[in-house]
């Protein structure tokens, strides 16, 4: 079945091939339709619970929650907080468990994460005077067994996607997570979902994984709108980033007490807007072979690279991977003009590291070209941009450039 029939932009795109999959994803008529229906019929507070118009939003919020339980397959829905982005996430996770951390801790990375799953742990690290210790990557993968080595007692925590924005590499986080508390206990596994819940689903119930993030953006949902799921285990440890309207208790000239629920989580006005969409988002994701689909675009990267590899000069970095990500590059040519090249004739991509910029001491390159799909992509998206690459002649690259 085509799925571009569900996604509005192709109405007016019908000759351009979308490839910048794993950046955002495109939007579904039925998301458009949710957003639609919150500005003309439920544009209420969400704070307001005072009538049956107004309570709407907030059973729309809470339904949302239970969404997001159901695609991590966990009972805890209630502990499901929104966020602007994923990268607000990593960063309100880092803020709100620093008080945890003593000088000469340890919180373990490694070099292909996306600089959002670096960076807070680098600036907690710095103010806490804790030590950033990098697992090795092996061949184009998070070297698990290394990184078990260097679990130790010193180790307070463990961040790491379960699939990576660049390469695509693929792991099963529920199971590393359950090995690191066997070795360490205390140690807190923070997993970077983004790209992962993007075509799976996960099994929090069946892990001990205390913290996932993701974006709605990257599953069909609106730009602007992430998610935390934290463990019960962190629950009384983990402080909340942002204080203000809807999540404190009580308020007096000398003190406060917040809420005893998520919601002291998400001080403000959410965004509601944005959570009919993921809302809308979820619930067309969730009426899908999820797994059959991976497979199928697992199965149109093999044909990609297959392909690809019969043409001069080109190099692909992540041919041994199954994922619907290829990055590759063109001998002699800077990626960024290549996309370029691409671009004109109307085949979308992304060029550089993606945002993982420590990638170049694995691949030894900072400018390849990435292709990614998602449900839309078909086999004739990747004949349409075989045959751009084939007719490519040295100098294309530079038109309307020079």
């Amino acid at each position: 079945m085509s799925y571009k029939k569900d996604f509005p932009w192709f109405k007016d795109h019908q000759d351009f091939v979308y490839l910048d999959s794993a950046a955002t994803s495109l939007k579904t008529y039925d998301v458009e339709n949710a957003i639609k229906d919150y500005i003309e019929n439920w544009s209420y507070n969400p704070h307001n619970k005072d009538s049956i118009y107004t309570y709407k939003c907030s059973e729309v919020i809470l339904e949302t929650r239970k969404l997001l339980a159901q695609w991590l397959n966990t009972i805890h829905y209630e502990n499901i907080i929104f966020t602007p982005s994923a990268t607000f996430s990593l960063n309100m996770i880092a803020d709100g468990i620093k008080h945890l951390l003593n000088e000469g801790d340890e919180i373990i990375l490694n070099t292909m994460e996306h600089a959002s799953n670096l960076l807070p742990w680098y600036r907690i690290a710095e103010e806490k005077k804790a030590k950033i210790i990098f697992a090795d990557v092996k061949n184009n993968y998070l070297d698990e067994k290394d990184l078990l080595k260097k679990i130790s007692k010193k180790t307070k925590i463990v961040s790491f996607a379960n699939a990576t924005n660049l390469l695509g590499s693929i792991l099963n986080a529920e199971d590393l997570s359950n090995k690191i508390k066997k070795i360490n206990k205390d140690a807190i596994v923070c997993i970077d979902a983004t790209q992962y819940l993007t075509m799976h689903k996960m099994n929090l119930d069946k892990s001990k994984i205390d913290f996932v993030v993701c974006s709605a953006h990257k599953m069909t949902g609106p730009t602007g709108l992430g998610m935390i799921y934290f463990s019960q285990n962190i629950s009384k440890d983990f402080k909340p980033y942002i204080l203000g309207g809807g999540m404190n208790n009580t308020i007096t000239k000398s003190e406060y007490t917040l809420l005893n629920n998520v919601e002291k989580y998400e001080g403000g006005t959410p965004n509601v807007l944005g959570i009919f969409g993921w809302n809308a988002a979820l619930k067309y994701l969730l009426k899908i072979d999820i797994n059959k689909e991976f497979k199928r675009l697992v199965n149109l990267k093999k044909y990609l690279d297959k392909e690809l590899s019969k043409i001069k000069d080109v190099i692909i970095f992540n041919k041994d991977i199954d994922t619907y990500i290829t990055v590759f590059k063109i001998k002699g040519i800077f990626g960024q003009d290549y996309a370029n090249y691409l671009g004109r004739n109307k085949i979308i991509v992304r060029s550089g590291l993606s945002c993982a910029k420590l990638m170049v001491d694995n691949i030894h390159e900072t400018d390849v070209v990435r292709v990614s799909m998602y449900l839309y992509t078909e086999k004739e998206d990747i004949d349409k941009l075989l045959e751009v690459i084939r007719k490519y002649k040295k100098g294309d690259e530079l038109d309307g450039i020079i």
